[in-house]
């Protein structure tokens, strides 16, 4: 069973006992600077958007860059596109992008754990986009095992981004969705994201 066969949220709250709860669970105010060149091609990606709505676009010209840019920031994380995650016969595939420990510098062609974040990008279609990505969260708990780790979930249409955290059997979504404008916003808001992200993947380096 790959994970896009969850086609909403509620299917994987039923197979795998999951609660869900709605709050805030990033403080206020998060603010991250971000150089002029990025502002410069986020513009430009922008003002080209409307001649490619797809999906791959909005994945290389919008999710990818925001990702990257904070990943840079901290050096115990790694950022995986489109590679196989699997964990069992039900939990495998190959989801947009997910972060995982960097066991030591350089080390970008070695999967380690724990498995911290996963990202899903979806054409407007983000209760599916949960769905796929609320399954490859519990892939990354129980390939985390026996640490029980929180792992974080990113569904974005490019534009839109959506956050929560699993954290043992309880889903915690966040209760605001942000967009690209302004970028110091959702890079404060990515910031927090890794910044925990790098903490749980340092107590196992």
């Amino acid at each position: 069973m790959a994970y896009t066969d969850f086609k909403d949220i509620y299917t994987v709250f039923q197979k795998y006992g999951i609660k869900a709860k709605t709050e805030n669970i990033f403080p206020s105010r998060l603010h991250k600077d971000v150089p002029d060149w990025f502002c410069e091609n986020l513009t430009f990606a922008l003002e080209i958007k409307k001649i490619h709505e797809s999906e791959a676009f909005c994945r290389e010209g919008f999710i990818y860059p925001f990702l990257q840019e904070g990943v840079k920031l901290h050096r115990h994380l790694n950022l995986w596109s489109h590679q196989l995650l699997s964990c069992d016969e039900e939990l495998n595939g190959y989801p947009d992008y997910f972060i995982t420990a960097l066991p030591y510098e350089h080390a970008y062609l070695v999967m380690d754990k724990p498995y911290v974040a996963v990202v899903e990008a979806k054409d407007e279609k983000l209760n599916e986009g949960w769905g796929q990505c609320l399954a490859e969260m519990v892939a990354c708990q129980k390939l985390n095992e026996p640490d029980d780790i929180p792992v974080y979930g990113i569904v974005s249409t490019g534009i839109l981004w959506e956050f929560a955290k699993l954290d043992g059997n309880t889903f915690l979504k966040h209760r605001s969705s942000y967009t690209v404008e302004p970028p110091e916003l959702l890079m404060g808001i990515l910031d927090y994201v890794l910044t925990e992200c790098e903490q749980y993947a340092q107590k196992k380096i």
